[in-house]
């Protein structure tokens, strides 16, 4: 009974000396129903050059040969193609020969006295070359995806794991090149030794993590884990893992995780702490300074414009008793001259402490009034220079840089210890830069990182408000320079509007 053919047609290479057993072993391959092409060799050499010159569907062997046998046949055909049916047909094989022949990689042997068996053990060689080239092409696609997916895990910004959870003891199946360019930590040496991974992590971390990961194991739940582990060059690491759970066979669980390096974030995270509660401490001292200034400017008003104005409202009144003689009129009246100057005086002193009344005319002009003041007030060399002569400002700018500066040369008088102070004003390139350089002692970092120089810290919140910076730091050679730097757009501002009162 005919056999159903693999294909319409075949091509054979025949393997056989003699060529009467070539013609049998033609007309039983008619048995396949196909239409079929063969060509008979009978040496290695025109085996090699038969297997290089055509395609064949399958090769049929004769077993013994003057110049080689089916297994050098068979050795010859594997390495050309390991996939390409091989089936032996001998007159005297053996049935253990036969076995160590399926054993080396043959598909398949038949008799030459049951050549009808020919056709059927073909077609099971074709079927099963065909099995071996779909196991192949699928390990080669396996092996494409797997390499694909390494790729892109070693280059993920953050480490990809998968590991299982068994006796209480992690073990690593896969860690991603992440590993080393996050924590040094070799891949390979976490695959061998799990262990490593807690080793680099503080104790009270390790222990944390174990804990998550026993929970997450008795739940079935997901494992979200955030903590510290040491880089193998001793930084602190921040990292959150985050895993999922997979069935890898029945009754065995793993994990694939993604761990991330969230340094910056906790770092972010820090400062914006400590910012909030810089800020919480300034906002508490601006409450008491401006309950300290409150008193001041009441008690000013009450103890010395008060009392003078109480004083002179005595000597007027010794005046109008006094009116009948003039010669005694001379003396009161001087006085309250005197008493009315000095109420004059303080009554400006306090009005300039709270608005000076110098930055109508401009801020140039109120900042070299401030820096003749300083000079005179402290004894210090002080000069102002300015790139121009007239910089139109807004209200807000002009005052922003008045105090800041008024600021920076009260932390002169108070901390540097200089001789010389100088304020330079410069406008140009969509910014206007104020400078105020001492040659005193300098400022430390420890000064600069104290939280209770609200001094300082004031500059930078004036000029953060308008959009600007301030930066604080030594001079070279000594003493410190304090930079302020505001976005100046004098299109937008109005000549009236710099010179509005506060």
């Amino acid at each position: 009974m005919p056999t159903a053919p693999v294909a319409p047609s075949l091509a054979v290479l025949i393997v056989e000396d003699n060529p009467d057993d070539h013609t049998l072993v033609r007309a039983a391959l008619r048995g396949l129903g196909a239409t079929v092409s063969d060509r008979r060799v009978d040496n290695p050499e025109e085996l090699k050059a038969a297997l290089e010159s055509n395609t064949w569907d399958v090769v049929v062997s004769d077993h013994r040969l003057p110049r080689m046998s089916s297994r050098d046949a068979l050795r010859i055909v594997r390495a050309h193609d390991p996939t390409l049916p091989f089936v032996i047909v001998s007159g005297e094989l053996a049935a253990q020969a036969a076995v160590l022949a399926m054993q080396a990689g043959a598909d398949g042997y038949v008799g030459k006295d049951h050549l009808d068996s020919l056709a059927p053990a073909v077609t099971r060689a074709l079927e099963a070359a065909a099995l071996r080239r779909r196991e192949r092409d699928a390990a080669a696609a396996l092996a494409r995806s797997e390499g694909r997916l390494r790729t892109l895990a070693a280059n993920l910004p953050g480490i990809v794991l998968q590991f299982r959870w068994h006796d209480g003891r992690l073990e690593f199946t896969y860690a991603s090149d992440g590993a080393s360019r996050m924590l040094g930590l070799d891949p390979a040496r976490l695959q061998q030794d799990s262990e490593a991974w807690f080793d680099a992590m503080p104790e009270d971390q390790a222990w944390s993590l174990r804990t998550r990961l026993e929970e997450a194991v008795l739940r079935g739940s997901e494992l979200r884990w955030a903590g510290c582990i040491h880089r193998s060059d001793g930084q602190l690491v921040w990292i959150e893992i985050a895993a999922s759970q997979r069935e890898i066979e029945p009754g065995e669980i793993g994990w694939d995780a993604i761990v991330s390096d969230i340094t910056a974030q906790k770092a972010a995270e820090a400062a914006l702490v400590q910012s909030r509660e810089e800020l919480r401490t300034l906002t508490a001292h601006l409450a008491v300074v401006r309950e300290q200034e409150r008193e001041r400017i009441a008690r000013e008003l009450h103890d010395e414009v008060g009392s003078t104005l109480t004083a002179l409202k005595i000597e007027l009144a010794l005046v109008r008793n006094a009116i009948k003689s003039p010669s005694a009129l001379l003396a009161p009246l001087q006085r309250a001259g005197q008493l009315l100057e000095s109420a004059i005086m303080v009554s400006t002193r306090i009005m300039h402490d709270l608005r000076p009344g110098i930055l109508d005319q401009g801020l140039i002009a109120a900042l070299e009034w401030q820096a003749r003041s300083f000079e005179q007030r402290m004894g210090l060399a002080c000069d102002f220079t300015s790139s121009h002569e007239d910089i139109p400002l807004s209200r807000e700018q002009s005052i922003t840089l008045f105090r800041i500066c008024q600021e920076a040369l009260n932390n002169v008088a108070k901390h540097a210890q200089a001789r010389s102070v100088s304020v330079r004003l410069n406008a140009g390139d969509g910014s206007l830069t104020m400078q105020i350089s001492d040659d005193g002692r300098g400022i430390s970092k420890a000064d600069l990182a104290r939280s209770d120089r609200f001094g300082l810290r004031g500059m930078r919140e004036r000029a953060d408000a308008l959009g600007g910076s301030v930066s604080i730091e030594p001079r070279e050679g000594g003493g410190s320079r304090v930079t302020v730097v505001l976005p100046l757009a004098p299109e937008e501002v109005g000549a009236d509007e710099a010179l509005q009162p506060e």
